[in-house]
């Protein structure tokens, strides 16, 4: 199965090869407004895939907002097809397990227009809550922000990502794929042996953020054969 992923695109719409699943790991656009995000689900819709999968993130509070994808996709008169809007729900594709998750933790400094998904820093059982939700033979996983020391360093070199979240998937034993975004400076792939009661899996990590630290989108969609 020829997967292509994305995140953080802000925006900035990139060309993608077309194949069987497109993930894109939130972030869509650059200010919210209606008319970016008519611009995001026209360049949704015309993208060659069987199946388009999405989850919001820290920029998405049309996403927040909103109470399901139909309703959504309403407000703008658009109905991309084969599209599925996750928040922490589930789907398949193929025999593949999909879960998607868009919450991240909160910073002091954060832009208070951009805290869609956000739960305070210093909860992180709330935090960790929304991480139990994910089930147990999920396949491929879809969050905004990245697990603890997997492709999450800032450009000052510091670990941003969630500890809780690193150790929901070490029990995770059909975990295939995580696809996320969120840090820019750490664009990427990784490959990570986890033993699970004895048993060892390799999943595929993915920060596929589009924007680098400058908020330029010269990352381009990553394909992988899956």
């Amino acid at each position: 199965m020829k997967i292509t992923v994305t995140s953080d695109l802000h925006g900035d719409f990139p060309e993608t090869p077309g194949g069987d699943l497109l993930i894109i790991a939130g972030d869509m656009t650059t200010n919210d407004s209606v008319k970016q995000w008519k611009l995001f689900y026209d360049w949704l819709a015309a993208q060659n895939y069987r199946q388009k999968v999405y989850i919001g993130g820290n920029h998405d509070n049309f996403l927040a907002q909103s109470i399901s994808s139909e309703e959504e996709r309403a407000i703008l008169d658009v109905k991309p097809t084969n599209t599925e809007y996750l928040r922490d729900s589930g789907m398949e594709f193929e025999g593949l397990k999909i879960w998607g998750s868009p919450w991240t933790a909160d910073f002091p400094e954060i832009n208070p227009h951009c805290t869609a998904f956000t739960i305070p820093w210093q909860d992180q059982d709330a935090l960790n809550a929304k991480w139990a939700m994910i089930p147990d033979d999920i396949e491929i996983l879809i969050t905004h922000g990245p697990p603890f020391e997997i492709l999450d360093s800032n450009f000052e070199g510091v670990c941003l990502g969630s500890m809780g979240l690193r150790e929901r998937i070490a029990y995770l034993p059909r975990l295939k794929l995580h696809v996320f975004g969120h840090i820019h400076e750490s664009y990427g792939k990784y490959w990570s042996g986890i033993t699970y009661f004895g048993e060892y899996v390799s999943p595929i990590f993915i920060n596929a953020s589009h924007m680098n630290a400058q908020y330029e989108g010269v990352n381009p969609p990553i394909t992988i054969d899956l």
